[in-house]
C-alpha cells in the first residue's frame, strides 16, 4: 500500500498524486490518499480545498488505521526531527518517507515496500515512465460548457498561447514575498518573442489571479483575451483552458506547470521561468522538463 499526504493547491496535489500513483504502479500495490491536511491546516493564510475530484483519479481514502500503520507516531518533536532523520536513514528502511530536498530523489524509485509519502515531489522524473496513465487519470471529469467551451473551440482554431501571471499570495502574503520570485513583465515579453520567432499569427489568452493588474500592465500587440470568469470552485477550468492552448508561457506556479504538461499539442512550445524561488536553498534543476524553454 502507498499512502500520500495531499496538501496545498491543485497543482501541488497533482504532483503528490502523480508521484504516489507511479510508485504504486512500480510496486504493484494499492494507492490511498491522506486528506487530513485539508481539515487541520492552511497554506500560508489561504485555506485550500481538496480538488482532485475534478479528474478521473483513483480516489481511495486512507483509513485512520492505515495511517497509523504507515505514518507512525506524530508528536511535534518527531515532526521537526523527521526531515533530518530521513536524510540519515536509507529510504529502503523507512515506511514514513519525508521528502529530503526539492530536486529529484533517485532513491524513491527503488522503494519496494509499503510507504507513507509526505512532500511536494515537484519533478516529472518521479512519474515520467507512467505518462500515459497519468494523462488518463488527469482527464477532466465534466465536459466543457458555456463560455469555457466557446473559448476552447476558439483556442483550437488559432495559434493560441496561454500566458499565466501569478500575483495574489506571491505579492500580498508577507511570508511569500521574500520566498517566491514574481515573474517580470520582461519575462513575458521575451517569452512571446521567443514563440513568435517560430510561430505566426499568435493569439494570447491571459490567466491571472489579479486579472485587473494584468490588463493595466501588459502591453501586447497580438490579439489578446483576458480570462476572468473562472472564479472560486471553477478556478480549475483555467488549467483546462491552458492545456488546450497550442503554446504556454507559465509562471513559477505548479498550476500553470500542469496546464503546460497536460497540453498535448505535438509542436507545443512551453516557456518557463529559469528562476522559481528567491531562496538559493532550493535546487530546481529537475523541476522543468528538458523540452521546455527556460528564460
Amino acid at each position: 500500500m502507498v499512502i500520500v499526504k495531499l496538501m496545498g493547491g491543485l497543482g501541488n496535489q497533482m504532483f503528490q498524486y502523480a508521484m504516489a500513483r507511479a510508485l504504486s504502479l512500480r510496486t504493484n500495490t494499492e494507492l490511498k490518499l491522506d486528506l487530513s491536511w485539508f481539515a487541520s491546516e492552511t497554506y500560508g493564510e489561504i485555506s485550500r480545498p481538496y480538488e482532485l475530484p475534478h479528474f478521473a483519479v483513483i480516489e481511495n481514502i486512507a483509513t485512520l488505521k492505515e495511517l497509523k500503520q504507515l505514518k507512525g507516531y506524530e508528536h511535534r518533536i518527531v515532526k521537526k526531527l523527521r526531515p533530518i532523520v530521513s536524510r540519515l536513514i536509507p529510504t529502503s528502511w523507512q515506511s514514513h518517507i519525508q521528502e529530503k530536498y526539492f530536486h529529484f530523489d533517485l532513491t524513491i524509485l527503488s522503494i519496494k515496500h509499503d510507504a507513507y509519502l509526505s512532500g511536494y515531489w515537484h519533478s516529472a522524473k518521479y512519474f515520467s515512465d507512467f505518462t500515459n496513465t497519468l494523462r488518463h487519470d488527469f482527464t477532466f471529469n465534466q465536459p466543457l460548457t458555456g463560455e469555457n467551451k466557446r473559448i476552447a473551440e476558439e483556442m483550437l482554431e488559432h495559434n493560441s498561447v496561454s500566458l499565466h501571471i501569478r500575483r495574489g499570495d506571491y505579492v500580498n502574503n508577507t511570508k511569500n514575498i521574500n520566498f517566491y520570485e514574481s515573474c517580470s513583465l520582461d519575462y513575458y515579453y521575451k517569452g512571446l518573442a521567443k514563440i513568435s520567432s517560430r510561430q505566426d499569427n499568435l493569439r494570447v489568452y491571459v490567466f491571472s489571479d489579479d486579472i485587473e493588474w494584468a490588463k493595466r500592465n501588459l502591453d501586447i500587440t497580438y490579439p489578446t483575451l483576458f480570462i476572468n470568469h473562472n472564479q472560486g470552485k471553477d478556478a480549475f477550468e483555467d488549467m483546462r483552458l491552458m492545456s488546450l492552448c497550442k503554446h504556454n508561457i507559465i509562471a513559477n506556479s505548479s498550476f500553470s506547470w500542469w496546464g503546460a504538461w497536460l497540453n498535448q499539442y505535438p509542436e507545443k512550445m512551453v516557456i518557463a521561468p529559469k528562476r522559481w524561488f528567491n531562496q538559493p536553498l532550493y535546487d530546481t534543476r529537475d523541476l522543468l522538463p528538458d523540452s521546455w524553454i527556460k528564460l
